[in-house]
């Protein structure tokens, strides 16, 4: 995340941030082939809470299913989905001070950062990119300060 970026690069620079104008994580998602993709009737509602959406009727999801045009894959094309945390003062502050990356992640929130997993959730809800697709590129269960898959979770409520 870019989160955890800044405080790489902290480690690295000898805790001068000051040059830092901003960090961007991405990840390429691959897309459902608009000629065969199904509605996906039974979704893995583990994955659900992970991309914080909750099953009921209003939730149409798709999954991939493979013809011609995709060359049997179910997908065609990548799309990169990405956040961007621009370095304020405040975020420079925090990490000079080692603070956790999902403390910083939560500042970045509040000045507008869209997490990598809220993009690839957009996704997923314009049936762009399966739920499986989504979770598996963008999930990270090993938060580093929180040490639990609820930190993660919890980013995407906000």
């Amino acid at each position: 995340s870019t989160s955890d970026a800044h405080r790489r690069v902290n480690e690295l620079s000898a805790h001068d941030t000051s040059s830092l104008i901003a960090v961007v994580a991405q990840r390429l998602i691959r897309l459902l082939c608009p000629k065969c993709r199904e509605v996906d009737d039974s979704p893995d509602v583990e994955k659900l809470p992970l991309l914080n959406l909750k099953p009921g009727p209003d939730l149409v999801l798709y999954r991939p299913v493979g013809c011609d045009a995709c060359t049997g894959s179910g997908f065609k094309g990548r799309r990169a989905v990405s956040e961007v945390l621009s370095t304020t003062p405040t975020i420079a502050q925090m990490i000079a001070e080692g603070v956790g990356a999902s403390t910083i992640a939560a500042e970045g929130r509040k000045d507008g950062t869209v997490s990598i997993e809220e993009n690839a959730r957009n996704l997923v809800l314009k049936g762009e990119t399966s739920l499986e697709e989504a979770v598996r590129q963008t999930w990270r269960g090993d938060c580093d300060d929180a040490g639990t898959q609820e930190a993660q979770t919890a980013t995407l409520k906000d």
